[in-house]
């Protein structure tokens, strides 16, 4: 499978501050899904060819459908009056033009759309496009403007409603193959979340369009593999080298987080959920397992970044926090049971398996927060004018298969801040669980779906078989993409 990056230039907090109004959409669309990536599906319908039998489509039962016109074009494809909607903005925004994405799952779009930009009340511009595909960028400068009404004129076949399944306020630029080179991908994970790891990109551009690029600060590039979505990641800086020839560099959601600080706060059983939502707030999606729903923490968090204050929450839950393979920030828990096989024909020759020294106890301090001044001698912080008794206490957890010749080595955590008498036995048994698990194979696959925590089954260049789950992949993207993987076996 060959690879490919999509570029999007767009205005930074355009989607979450868009607010969609429109009469022309159907009773069961949600037009306020269009500034976000939400892909409509094939609804059977009563327009030429569109039925239940024909291609897979299916009946209209609550699917996520963010704009599909009331009126049909009519024999010619023509609009007697032209469907729309208008995207309205608390703030002004400067984009190089409009992207519309129509329908890619069934290949309609609209010929003929007029948009008009406006700020408050003042007209500022309007332009006619020609749209030649379910994906069309509206090329048109407009600077500072908080609102736009789109009009659709007509459609590419006849008697067909005018879809869109997304808006964005910028271009959006796909680069294939033959435009870009030494594309280097780096994706980790810990599996007990002492540490979130953040994931990186690496590329370079080799243009075939005479066009400028001004590759801006935390804007998204998408890498795929053939159709599967390696990540989404986040311009840190570039470097333009020749006419068309540019150097990108960027991280993930995770990455970006750690840029943003968080405030110190004291928490008493508080919900692990609403608190992994307060620290990424508006920043970017979260995508939480169900598991967590329930749980809570007690302690701590000092002034930290963003990505400090996650790692402490995935840390005192149990969860694993990444963003490989899709577009939010997921949350959980960690794979352990129905490994499924990397098969040998998928797998280079070479490799090698190594084996880390034998921990000997674990042992993680708990932290409980108690209000008042305290006496001489104790620890006291002060946490947004109160302040708090800071007292400790340790669990440990030997290992039982110690023998005499075995060289001490114990591993402490004591920074964790929301680990509290309540889930100390729980943590102190995940840490040492996890350092019982020695191995670990080193080895370059072909990549299909693969990403970081997946629980997998892998021959060993002796022929035995291991299982476990991937740590890292330092993937090179190209006609058929490779990673050098890193699996945390469990046997």
């Amino acid at each position: 499978m060959s690879g490919k990056l999509i570029y999007k230039d767009v205005a930074p907090g355009a989607d979450a501050d868009a607010a969609v109004s429109t009469s022309s959409a159907q009773g069961f669309c949600n037009p306020a899904l269009m500034p976000f990536d939400t892909v409509m599906p094939k609804i059977s319908t009563l327009e030429p060819g569109m039925w239940i039998l024909g291609g897979g489509y299916k009946i209209l039962n609550g699917q996520d459908i963010p704009f599909w016109s009331t009126a049909m074009s009519d024999v010619n494809g023509n609009f007697a009056v032209p469907p729309s909607y208008t995207v309205s903005f608390d703030n002004q925004y400067t984009t190089l033009g409009i992207y519309l994405r129509f329908s890619p799952s069934t290949g309609d779009y609209c010929t003929s759309v007029t948009i008009k930009w406006y700020q408050g009340a003042t007209l500022l511009d309007t332009q006619d496009f020609t749209p030649t595909g379910v994906s069309y960028f509206c090329a048109n400068t407009v600077t500072a403007f908080n609102k736009v009404v789109i009009y659709f004129n007509a459609t590419s076949k006849p008697y067909r409603y005018a879809r869109t399944d997304q808006i964005l306020f910028g271009v959006v630029r796909e680069f294939a193959a033959d435009e870009y080179s030494s594309i280097k991908i780096l994706q980790e994970i810990n599996l007990i979340s002492s540490e979130v790891a953040y994931n990186t990109l690496e590329w370079k551009l080799q243009s075939k369009e005479d066009i400028e690029f001004i590759f801006q600060l935390k804007q998204p590039v998408e890498a795929y593999n053939g159709d599967n979505l390696i990540g989404v990641f986040y311009i840190t800086g570039s470097k333009r080298t020749a006419a068309r020839t540019y150097e990108i560099s960027c991280q993930d959601a995770i990455g970006v987080l750690d840029g943003n600080s968080f405030a110190a706060r004291i928490y008493s059983a508080y919900s692990a959920v609403t608190l992994i939502n307060d620290i990424v707030g508006s920043d970017f999606a979260v995508e939480i397992d169900s598991s967590y729903a329930s749980a809570t923490v007690t302690g701590y968090i000092p002034d930290c970044t963003k990505r400090e204050a996650l790692q402490q929450v995935l840390f005192a839950i149990g969860a694993v926090g990444d963003t490989s393979g899709s577009k939010k920030i997921r949350v959980y828990p960690l794979p352990s049971a129905n490994p499924s096989e990397i098969p040998d024909s998928r797998q280079y020759a070479g490799g090698s398996v190594e084996t880390e020294a034998i921990v000997t106890a674990v042992k993680v301090t708990a932290h409980t927060y108690t209000a008042g001044s305290g006496t001489v001698g104790d620890d006291v912080i002060t946490v947004n004018g109160t302040k708090y008794v800071h007292t400790t206490a340790v669990t440990t957890i030997t290992n039982p298969n110690v023998t005499a010749t075995d060289k001490q080595n114990i591993v402490k955590i004591e920074d964790a801040t929301l680990v509290s008498s309540a889930n100390v036995a729980a943590v102190a048994q995940r840490v040492y669980d996890y350092y019982m698990r020695r191995n670990a194979l080193n080895t370059r696959i072909v990549v299909d779906s693969e990403k970081p925590g997946d629980y997998k089954s892998i021959s060993s260049p002796w022929d035995t078989t291991l299982i476990g789950n991937i740590i890292t992949m330092s993937l090179v993207i190209s006609n058929t993409t490779a990673a050098d993987i890193k699996v945390k076996a469990v046997n």
